[in-house]
């Protein structure tokens, strides 16, 4: 073997060697806290979580759950409640907030300081009105029995909603929507799944697309919900402009369709727009849970710390109302 050779191969396995390396972990071994996360809305009673925080090199593989606190729930000041323990770490109470209802939370843990945190119910998105159109695309016939009783249509639906900002306080939106299908019996809802879509904003007094989000002319926008602050809208009017996909049936007048199709699995989507007004604490922890998500995909970006409100404790309590718009196709 030539010389050049060794001299390569000995080089090599130095390097692979000098690659591993033994390091010993000198922090202390910090003790649980306690971990305490709600989210608070209108339509339902106050409901709060709590368990006890891993640490990072435990080889246990599950939380503890804490059962046997007492929650207090203040409502404007003023005690309303004691929460009670309904399974695996769930508290519940039995009031529902209403909008600019100022929430606490106190909760007690044996060996524990008191856990505290606090949120007020935003006031709820003003959605001054929304229209909708489609752009139909292609259409394939549907037989039955030999005879034609409808077509399949796509189509391109466009949804356009106008926002009215509240010019007087900070304000955080995020913006969701649904699929569901109706049955045709009972006309309620079913089959229902969040939906992917892109969203782009309108300055409408300027006539012009503003940069509602990062990259949101870009299919990496393509998800089923969006974070919104009013940073560039503050006070305006805006339009949230939303692009979908459908296919959907449209039956021929006077055509009886088959009983299979009257039970919804059939039927033609619907949609439901959701514009949720939210906490500032509740879009700081949603956007640093995506950034730190995004962190952990690219071994060169630096660690994200996820923003929580607890005190005592950590975790996160925010609170949301909802304005929410079904739109159906026929």
């Amino acid at each position: 073997m030539k010389i050049v050779q060794k001299i390569i191969i000995i080089a090599a396995i130095i390097l692979s060697t000098s690659c591993e390396k033994n390091i010993e972990f000198n922090g202390e071994i910090t003790d649980p806290q306690i971990v305490l996360n709600s989210y608070i809305s209108t339509d339902s009673v106050v409901s709060v979580h709590l368990s006890k925080s891993r640490f990072f090199l435990s080889s246990k593989t599950d939380f503890v759950l804490v059962k046997n606190a007492k929650i207090d729930l203040y409502v404007n000041k003023s005690l309303k409640e004691q929460l009670s323990h309904v399974s695996d770490g769930w508290y519940k109470g039995t009031y529902k907030p209403k909008e600019n209802d100022f929430i606490e939370l106190v909760a007690k843990v044996p060996t524990y300081e008191d856990i505290k945190t606090n949120t007020e119910i935003p006031k709820k998105a003003v959605i001054v009105k929304i229209d909708t159109s489609l752009i139909i695309q292609q259409t394939y016939p549907v037989y039955s029995e030999g005879k034609i009783i409808g077509d399949n249509i796509t189509g391109r639906l466009t949804i356009d909603i106008t926002l009215k900002d509240n010019a007087d306080l900070k304000n955080f939106y995020r913006v969701s929507m649904k699929t569901f299908q109706i049955n045709d019996t009972t006309n309620a809802r079913m089959n229902e799944w969040n939906t992917f879509f892109n969203m782009q904003g309108y300055d409408i007094k300027n006539g012009n697309i503003f940069d509602l989000l990062e990259g949101d002319l870009e299919s990496k926008n393509y998800t089923n919900f969006h974070m919104l602050n009013d940073d560039l809208f503050n006070g305006k009017e805006i339009k949230l402009s939303i692009e979908q996909q459908i296919y959907f049936f449209k039956a021929k007048t006077g055509v009886v369709l088959p009983k299979e199709w009257l039970k919804g699995q059939n039927s033609n989507p619907s949609y439901e727009f959701n514009i949720q007004s939210v906490t500032r604490d509740m879009y700081l922890f949603i956007k640093s849970k995506e950034a730190s998500r995004e962190s952990v995909s690219n071994f060169i970006s630096e660690p994200v710390v996820i923003y929580d409100n607890i005190e005592n404790g950590i975790g996160i309590l925010g609170s949301y109302i909802d304005n929410k718009t079904e739109i159906r196709m026929k």
